[in-house]
């Protein structure tokens, strides 16, 4: 039960989420010019984690707002098609985005262990993506977010 109605709350959070941030989308897309995107790499312990940041060419007012963008259950990760998509979209609308696959998945690392649960903290990779984004020169680190797509979301709700 609980876990159904912790659920269900996750999903009407990352629904508010994306409605939020569409609306402020619409009204900046004049603002924005362009994505690059770059292959980076970040460590979650002792973890070597593999990302993409997906960055507006040009941002006309400021620090830009950063989402962490958390993929599913899948074996590539980071590097499905919608994830993809998604991000650039949301860099082409002024955030900085960064993918990022999870330790086990795509071309991030396996734990070095599996002799206890922490060995699989997925919650550790995500604390590890947004302190890296944070210390980006281009991003305002008190606009930081987080999108979840199925395991994704399961990981950053907790």
């Amino acid at each position: 039960m609980r876990k159904s109605v912790l659920f269900r709350v996750g999903i009407g959070c990352g629904i508010a989420c994306v409605l939020a941030c569409a609306m402020y989308l619409v009204q900046h897309r004049s603002q924005i010019i362009g994505v690059q995107t770059s292959e980076v790499e970040f460590f979650s312990r002792d973890v070597r984690l593999k990302g993409t940041l997906y960055t507006p060419r040009r941002w006309m007012s400021g620090k830009a707002p950063a989402i962490v963008f958390c993929h599913g259950g899948t074996p590539i990760g980071r590097k499905l098609a919608i994830y993809v998509i998604a991000a650039r979209q949301l860099a082409e609308r002024g955030y900085v985005v960064l993918t990022f696959d999870f330790r086990g998945f795509g071309e991030s690392d396996d734990p070095p262990r599996f002799e206890s649960a922490s060995d699989l903290d997925f919650t550790q990779d995500v604390s590890a993506a947004l302190s890296y984004l944070a210390k980006l020169n281009a991003v305002d680190a008190g606009r930081l977010f987080l999108v979840g797509h199925s395991f994704g979301a399961g990981v950053v709700l907790p």
